[in-house]
């Protein structure tokens, strides 16, 4: 059991230097004529059914990354739109809370003026 958790834990790096030598030698076919590919395939003992199963390969990783690729910043999800939208509402309620409550004060200014105008009034009156 212990053998075999310190051969996967050895195996893990080895299995990264062999996938980036793949790769590696992948791109070299590529690049390749058919004379450097013919010569590149008998170097190292592979067959063109190698290079495509490498290829294939690089090819659904290729595509599952973009797959998996968060949406564009330019596009907003429905979250978005909606936060945008109730942040706009409460602008515009606090809006209408501040001119509300200016017309509040301003109605408590003018009894307040009122009722000082009367009294004095009043005590006019009274002192006549």
């Amino acid at each position: 059991m212990m053998t075999q958790l310190n051969q996967s834990h050895l195996l893990n790096p080895l299995i990264v230097i062999l996938q980036k030598k793949n790769f590696s030698l992948l791109e070299n076919y590529l690049k390749a004529d058919d004379q450097g590919k013919a010569k590149l395939l008998r170097k190292y003992g592979l067959y063109d059914s190698d290079i495509k199963r490498w290829r294939d390969q690089v090819k659904n990783a290729s595509l599952e990354v973009l797959g998996k690729r968060k949406q564009r910043s330019d596009k907003k999800s429905e979250d978005q739109i909606e936060i945008e939208r109730l942040q706009q509402e409460l602008q515009e309620q606090e809006k209408t809370t501040a001119k509300l409550s200016t017309l509040l004060v301003l109605q408590k200014n003018f009894r307040y003026a009122k009722k000082e105008r009367l009294n004095l009034n009043i005590e006019e009156k009274k002192s006549y």
